[in-house]
C-alpha cells in the first residue's frame, strides 16, 4: 500500500466496472471478449438531450388521464415513421376513429396520464437523407423572398415542431420542423430549407484493460481486470485512460512545470500534495491523459479553465 498526500493506491487490486449507456442500443461484446479501454461495448443512436413531448390529449380532445388507453405502443417500445402511436374510435369521427402515427423514428421513454403527452427519444442513423420543407409554397410567397420570412439560419439546430419561417410571427400559418435536426440550407431559387439530422452516437467503452464477465442486454457490460487503483473525491474533465505514472519524489512535493515532458504524453501522472496553475499548463501542453494529486487551489483551476465551476 501507497500513500501519497492522503491518496491511497492499492496494487495489484481486483477492479470491477459496471459500463453502460445513458440510453438503451446495441450491445456489441460478448462474455470472456478481451478488450481494451478504448473497445467499445455497445452503441446508441438515440439522439441525446430533451426527447420530443407528443400532445395526444389536445389532439384528440381528450382527458390527460385518458391517453393511457388509447395508446397502441407502450414505454420501452421503438417506433417507425408513420406508425400508429394511438387510436381514439368514435362513430361521430370519420371512418369511426381517429389516429395519430409517429412522426419519426424512436423509443417512447414516458406516457404521462397526468399530461397527457407521450415522450420520444429521437433515433439518427448515418445515412439519414437530408429533409426538404418546401417553405415558400406553404407560405404562398415567391422563393426569392423567403429569407424575410425564416426564423432560423444556416447551421441553426433545430426541434421538431420549431417554427422555420411564418409570414405573421408564430400564426397559424408558421411552417415547422417536421425532425429535429440541423438547418443545412435556406435556398431562395427553389424557395426549400434543408434540414439535416444530428448524427452522433453515444458510446459505452470498457474503460479499462480487461476482460468481459457479464453482458447487460442493451446496455452494455460488466468488465474485470488487475491493476492499481487510486480514489480520488472530485475531478474535472471526461473519462481518460492512460498508463499510470508517478511523477512526485516526495508526498509534499508540488507538480510544477519541470515536472512535465513529452515522454509523459497520454499518460495518467500521479503522486505529490498538489499541482500549480504552471504545472497544470504543462501537462496540457504535454498532453498528459490525467493528473491525480492530493488537491489543487480553485483560483488556478478556475484560471485554467476561464469560467467559474458550477
Amino acid at each position: 500500500m501507497t500513500y501519497v498526500a492522503g491518496l491511497q493506491l492499492q496494487e495489484n487490486t481486483y477492479i470491477r466496472r459496471r459500463r453502460v449507456l445513458i440510453f438503451p442500443g446495441t450491445v456489441q461484446a460478448s462474455v470472456g471478449q478481451e478488450v481494451q479501454p478504448d473497445t467499445i461495448l455497445a452503441k446508441t443512436e438515440l439522439l441525446p438531450g430533451v426527447p420530443v413531448a407528443v400532445d395526444l390529449a389536445s389532439y384528440f380532445q381528450i382527458y390527460p388521464a385518458h391517453v393511457p388507453a388509447v395508446m397502441q405502443k407502450q414505454t420501452g417500445d421503438y417506433v417507425l415513421p408513420g406508425e400508429v402511436l394511438a387510436v381514439v374510435e368514435n362513430s361521430l369521427l370519420a371512418g369511426g376513429k381517429k389516429v395519430y402515427t409517429s412522426p419519426f423514428r424512436g423509443l417512447i421513454e414516458h406516457i404521462s396520464a397526468s399530461r397527457g403527452i407521450v415522450l420520444i427519444r429521437e433515433e439518427a442513423k448515418e445515412d439519414e437523407p437530408v429533409v426538404v420543407v418546401d417553405a415558400a409554397k406553404a407560405l404562398n410567397i415567391s422563393p426569392r423572398f423567403l429569407r424575410a420570412f425564416v426564423h432560423v439560419q444556416e447551421g441553426d439546430e433545430v426541434l421538431y415542431g420549431s417554427v422555420l419561417a411564418s409570414s405573421d410571427g408564430y400564426g397559424a400559418d408558421a411552417v415547422r420542423a417536421p425532425i429535429r435536426g440541423i438547418v443545412a440550407s435556406i435556398d431562395t431559387r427553389s424557395g426549400t430549407i434543408s434540414l439535416m439530422k444530428p448524427y452522433s452516437p453515444s458510446y459505452a467503452r470498457a474503460y479499462l484493460a480487461g476482460r468481459v464477465v457479464e453482458i447487460i442486454p442493451e446496455r452494455g457490460a460488466v468488465v474485470e481486470a488487475t491493476g492499481s487503483y487510486l480514489e480520488g473525491v472530485f475531478g474535472v474533465g471526461g473519462e481518460r485512460y492512460g498508463i499510470l505514472t508517478k511523477l512526485a519524489a516526495e508526498r509534499y512535493d508540488n507538480l510544477d512545470a519541470h515536472h512535465f515532458s513529452e515522454e509523459h504524453e497520454g499518460c495518467v501522472v500521479w503522486g505529490g500534495a498538489g499541482i500549480t496553475l504552471a504545472g497544470m499548463q504543462a501537462a496540457l501542453k504535454h498532453k498528459v491523459a490525467g493528473v491525480i494529486v492530493g488537491g489543487l487551489k480553485s483560483s488556478n483551476l478556475v484560471q485554467l479553465l476561464g469560467q467559474e465551476i458550477s
